[in-house]
């Protein structure tokens, strides 16, 4: 569909493109080679909502004075009663948004033809959907029409999103682009004779590298992406970590705001990813490709929230007592009990215990979840 982003353009601006799949209705045509082979796919149920929910972090949250948003592509093919992101559905009703082969070829021209004009800016890419991948370094998201028996080729309705993504970082194009793919890397034994889909979606491109061109993918070779009845495993942790739990504040990074770079969000997802999949009881790992060079992702307008909590040990002291909570050189708070929980701005901060003796602890408080334990005398 056409740029959803309504008004003038920055000079230099951020380009976005997301694309999300749940919907695969080929998946039990009897026409179709994937019932004829036995290429065996359930539907998914949460990857459009995924989308839809990084599509309006980037409309409403997204901030960096550098580049503002200056494009926005959204591509969507949700399951039938799929929730889709309020701020989003509205923008996509009565036009052509449907994430298939045809409408996904002209919005990568249109999202190139955004970037070719803005060298300066920056590029912004989320995928998510059914993946496949043919060799260790590939990755490939299949499209809606993945399957379709009227295609010429049996796998035009897929995006070869490493091509792209290498098309992508050559001179001329922004300078700084950060890439996302949501899809499992499974190998699939019907298209084992392959290293490349023919007829995968795959643009043209090529030349010097720019500075920064750096792509994540939610899983290993050979792994499963998975996700839960509320959302994927990997947005979950990539959305945490934009909206400030990968951030660093002014004191760490040397300048007046928050940020997001580009080293913290990658480390921010490793852990974060690989702790959801031990919740569930699986195992999943980012990968990352490309080429990585420390950059600002984002800025944020204030100190994000952390959701804070202080405990005493040893536990059971009687009296309790009390504390206080310093920031700058002011008390923010009066702790009578314990533990203590509040939501709290991150940053640093002075928590003192009224104990005897006193104890004074400085502590770095990180977002989204800070728990700290304060050592006293008994």
């Amino acid at each position: 569909m056409p740029n959803i982003l309504a008004g003038p353009r920055p000079k230099t601006g951020t380009h976005a493109l997301v694309i999300g799949v749940s919907d695969y209705p080929f998946l039990n045509d009897p026409a179709s080679w994937l019932v004829t082979e036995g290429f065996a796919l359930p539907q998914l149920t949460t990857a459009a909502r995924a989308a839809s929910d990084v599509a309006a972090w980037l409309l409403d949250e997204y901030y960096n004075p550098d580049a503002p948003l200056a494009s926005l592509r959204v591509l969507l093919s949700p399951a039938d009663g799929e929730r889709i992101n309020g701020r989003i559905k509205p923008l996509l009703d009565g036009v052509t948004s449907r994430a298939e082969r045809d409408a996904v070829i002209e919005e990568v021209r249109a999202f190139e033809e955004d970037c070719k004009k803005d060298p300066k800016g920056m590029a912004f890419v989320y995928v998510v959907g059914h993946g496949l991948e043919l060799t260790t370094r590939s990755a490939l998201l299949l499209l809606s029409d993945f399957g379709d028996p009227s295609h010429l080729n049996r796998v035009s309705a897929a995006l070869d999103v490493t091509s792209f993504h290498s098309a992508m970082n050559a001179e001329g194009k922004p300078e700084r682009q950060i890439w996302f793919a949501d899809a499992c890397r499974q190998q699939a034994d019907v298209l084992a004779k392959w290293t490349h889909l023919p007829g995968a979606i795959s643009p043209d491109g090529g030349g010097p590298p720019v500075m920064s061109s750096t792509l994540i993918l939610s899983a290993t070779t050979g792994e499963s992406a998975f996700a839960t009845r509320t959302g994927t495993l990997f947005t979950k942790a990539l959305l945490e970590g934009l909206r400030g739990a990968a951030g660093t504040g002014p004191e760490a990074n040397g300048s007046t705001d928050w940020q997001i770079k580009l080293d913290e969000l990658k480390a921010w997802l490793s852990a974060r990813v690989g702790a959801l999949a031990g919740q569930s009881n699986v195992d999943q790992s980012i990968d990352v490709m490309g080429r990585v060079f420390q950059t600002v992702l984002l800025r944020l307008r204030e100190a994000p929230k952390v959701d804070l909590t202080l405990k005493l040990s040893p536990k059971g002291l009687n009296p309790l007592p009390r504390g206080t909570i310093d920031k700058e050189a002011k008390v923010i708070a009066k702790v009578t009990e314990w533990p203590d929980k509040r939501k709290v701005p991150a940053g640093l901060y002075r928590i003192t215990v009224r104990s005897n003796p006193k104890v004074v602890r400085d502590v770095d408080v990180r977002p989204p979840k800070f728990d700290f334990t304060i050592e006293v005398a008994p």
